[in-house]
């Protein structure tokens, strides 16, 4: 179909660009914090990159590794990257194979 493979070049031409958005404060632990002091500490763990992205006209995909609860992705991660304004934000976690579980976290 000749529409696909429009599609398709076109999506092979775009422009590709790599940069960190947002980096995390290596000092600042905030997994091993009390639940009653861990919302605050997150908003302040992590720094925003202004000028990496061209507002409302790029599309954010952002790669994490350490997905644990997801607490600091909606609570502070997500709203820092939507002040960048991104036309949209796509999330993509990856971890390793669990091969041998731990049920007692040891």
């Amino acid at each position: 179909n000749s529409d696909d493979k429009e599609s398709l070049v076109k999506l092979l031409g775009m422009e590709v660009r790599a940069s960190k958005v947002v980096t995390k404060d290596a000092k600042m632990r905030t997994f091993i914090q009390e639940d009653s002091s861990r919302e605050s500490i997150t908003k302040f763990a992590y720094d925003l990159h202004y000028g990496t992205l061209r507002p409302e006209q790029d599309v954010l995909i952002a790669l994490d590794d350490s997905v644990v609860r997801g607490n600091t992705l909606k609570n502070a991660i997500i709203p820092m990257m939507d002040r960048l304004k991104p036309t949209r934000i796509i999330f993509v976690s990856s971890c390793p194979q669990i091969r041998y579980p731990d049920c007692y976290g040891i």
